[in-house]
């Protein structure tokens, strides 16, 4: 599976909002209603059983570190979990057996019965500040720019050849990194400038429109909007464009450029990273110079395309 093939394929959204228990944090997979989900039609519990689950564990090929010596994955964040094992022990007394045999034969089905845990959130007091200074809208793209030219500084050093494979292969991921580093600075610079775009995030993403809140806790809320907004840009994965797309088009009135260009680089990314430099069959990622080129090139133009809308008004 690629690095987007997490199974949130069923949209938990699509599910009635007293499905869910009002939700406190922007961070973090939301609570079924029992109440809801014990007279719900069938068809309904199978989506809601299958939306709790998947919004809580992935597909370990996603996120954790995979030894190849061992022909195993090293679940350092827990598990592995068992779709049967966690929708029984959370939903076995509330929805019929054959509705949790049906969910978890499907979800075994497509990853196996060795899931690992969903990263949600860090410990409150990090976010803020951990946050970067962005005092300029033109900083997010002259930093890229600087990122981009160090990294093509490192593939220019000599040496042994295995340490300059590896080089080369850092300076694929970090260039991926120089991406997602502007697209967190550019929203949180124009989130930070104008108050038309956080009301825009406010009213028109889910995961803040369908928030459900308290008439006396509307003040508080209130003056804490932009706060939200924030902490959200904090923890948000930017290659996940199903989110990052959203964010920019809804609240920020910009439309990304196609993303298509950058599939097959975030797998390889992927397997460096988390595979240590192979695929899944265990055959090498090979990372020239001359990818890292294009894949900078690619980087740049996109962002330089992002840029010029906030600076014509889009």
């Amino acid at each position: 599976m690629g690095w987007n093939d997490r199974m949130d394929d069923v949209n938990q959204y699509d599910l009635p909002p007293e499905a869910f228990l009002p939700r406190k944090n922007v961070v973090g997979p939301r609570d079924l209603n029992e109440r809801w989900l014990v007279t719900a039609p069938r068809e309904s519990q199978v989506v809601a059983l299958r939306a709790w689950f998947t919004d809580r564990y992935c597909d370990p090929a996603i996120d954790t570190p995979y030894n190849g010596q061992e022909g195993g994955y090293l679940f350092v964040h827990g598990g592995p979990y068992s779709p049967d094992d966690e929708l029984n022990q959370q939903f076995g007394d509330v929805v019929p057996d054959d509705v949790i045999q049906e969910v978890a034969g499907d979800l075994e089905s497509e990853v196996g019965d060795n899931w690992a845990p969903i990263y949600h959130e860090r410990e409150e007091e990090d976010w803020e500040w951990d946050e970067p200074d962005v005092p300029a809208s033109d900083v997010p793209l002259a930093r890229l720019k600087a990122r981009l030219q160090e990294g093509n500084a490192v593939m220019t050093l000599t040496g042994d050849p295995a340490a300059q494979a590896l080089a080369t292969q850092l300076v694929y991921v970090q260039t991926l990194g120089a991406l997602e580093a502007f697209l967190y600075e550019t929203a949180l610079y124009w989130l930070d400038q104008d108050d038309e775009r956080v009301k825009n995030c406010i009213t028109l993403l889910p995961t803040f429109s369908q928030q459900t809140i308290s008439l006396r806790e509307i003040f508080t809320e209130y003056e804490g909007l932009r706060a939200k907004v924030r902490e959200y840009l904090y923890h948000l994965v930017w290659h996940r464009w199903k989110d990052v797309s959203p964010l920019y088009e809804k609240g920020l009135g910009v439309a990304l450029p196609s993303t298509k260009d950058f599939q097959d680089a975030l797998q390889a990314r992927h397997d460096i990273v988390h595979r240590s430099g192979t695929d899944k069959e265990g055959n090498p990622v090979v990372i020239s110079e001359n990818d890292v080129r294009q894949l900078s090139g690619q980087v740049e133009a996109f962002c330089g395309q992002v840029a010029a809308q906030f600076d014509t008004g889009f």
